[in-house]
């Protein structure tokens, strides 16, 4: 019986950025699910309720684990879930907007704003609340002045509406006592209790319905400077702080923070250390260029997931179909494992892009041959 050839055309290897990705599954969502390698079990972990820092270097899938977190939470019942993107955030804009506390705690009120503003454009999303009084303030608070992500597109504006916020009688309801009822115009840290008591009040109300927040690039913009620093250690606690209150009051919603661990390991802080042993999960793909590396399991994943008919295969197997045993490299064999995983620093955007350009240049091969790694 012959044996069956796939060429190199018939693999998908997906592409390098994880919000593309993504994007690729968007009219077909369960292949998402067939083509996403979950090593270590890092969905489940990244769901528990006190682990809400995901950490790993650049390459690591940070964005990709966000994107899947995304789609697995909005297609369970009664979940609600969005991924925030601050690739075009401006950081420096929060100078303006920081508060009486010592560095680096300075801009924990204005992340703690934003995260209630991102999150109630979850929440009114939800058709079931739309009869409730004060998701209708919230969407109505939201489309007036919050469309957008602040600080990105119109920051200046965005700065002068944060200093001076004004909330009518209509908006407060029953939270101020009567005598301070008229309206409050101050800035948006004296905001921060009245529209943090509203989002609670509305989860409560259904209180079977959950909301997650993803942050995702915080660091696409990242200087080595203390304003930078502090903003992230600022955004840190308030998103500890956040979480654990929800946990604390039986809210059913939660934050999640995708960054580099090496932005992460230049934060000076001592609660920090705290946080990273409670609250973090960290994507680690090892340092081994063997075929046991996670990196081939992902990559024997991809394979599998394009090509049906090998759904069934162990991995040496499908290992031995489409990789020889050696490579020649500077007038000596090496071993593919040590030649492919050499040339990456163990990343799987590193190996995603090597494959994917052989791939590309040689589709009717039938294996990574020699010849396609001159």
């Amino acid at each position: 019986m012959a044996i069956e050839k796939y060429k190199l055309g018939d693999i998908y290897f997906g592409t390098a950025d994880g919000e593309d990705e993504a994007l690729n599954f968007i009219d077909n969502q369960d292949e998402f699910k067939n083509f996403f390698f979950d090593y270590d079990n890092i969905v489940e972990k990244a769901l528990q309720p006190l682990r809400y820092l995901i950490l790993g270097k650049k390459g690591a899938g940070k964005t990709l684990l966000g994107e899947y977190l995304n789609y697995k939470l909005n297609n369970t019942t009664n979940t609600f879930s969005k991924v925030v993107s601050f690739n075009e955030f401006r950081m420096h804009s929060l100078r303006e907007l920081s508060a009486a506390d010592t560095p680096p705690n300075e801009y924990i009120p204005i992340w703690t704003y934003v995260i209630l503003i991102e999150l109630s454009k979850i929440i009114t999303t939800n058709s079931i609340l739309d009869d409730n009084e004060n998701c209708l303030k919230l969407k109505r608070f939201i489309s007036r002045n919050y469309q957008k992500l602040i600080l990105t597109q119109n920051a200046e504006r965005d700065i002068e509406r944060l200093k001076s916020v004004k909330l009518n009688s209509d908006w407060i309801g029953d939270i101020l006592t009567e005598e301070d009822k008229e309206y409050i115009q101050d800035s948006y840290i004296s905001v921060i209790p009245i529209l943090e008591t509203i989002v609670h009040n509305v989860i409560k109300s259904k209180s079977e319905f959950s909301y997650n927040l993803i942050l995702d690039k915080i660091d696409d913009r990242f200087t080595n400077t203390e304003l930078y620093k502090n903003s992230v250690i600022s955004l840190i606690k308030a998103v500890d702080n956040f979480n654990k209150n929800c946990l604390r009051n039986k809210i059913k919603a939660k934050v999640t923070v995708l960054l580099r661990s090496d932005i992460f390991s230049l934060l000076n802080d001592t609660d920090l250390n705290k946080r990273e042993n409670s609250n973090a999960v960290r994507i680690d793909w090892g340092d081994a260029a063997r075929y046991d590396s996670p990196l081939f399991d992902l990559v024997v994943k991809k394979i599998k997931a394009s090509i049906p008919s090998l759904k069934g295969k162990e991995k040496a197997e499908v290992i031995r179909l489409f990789f020889p045993a050696y490579i020649w490299q500077s007038n000596r064999e090496v071993s593919t494992d040590k030649f492919l995983l050499g040339r990456t620093l163990f990343r799987p955007r590193d190996v995603i892009t090597y494959l994917k350009l052989i791939a590309e240049k040689f589709p009717n091969e039938t294996s990574f041959s020699p010849k396609c790694n001159r």
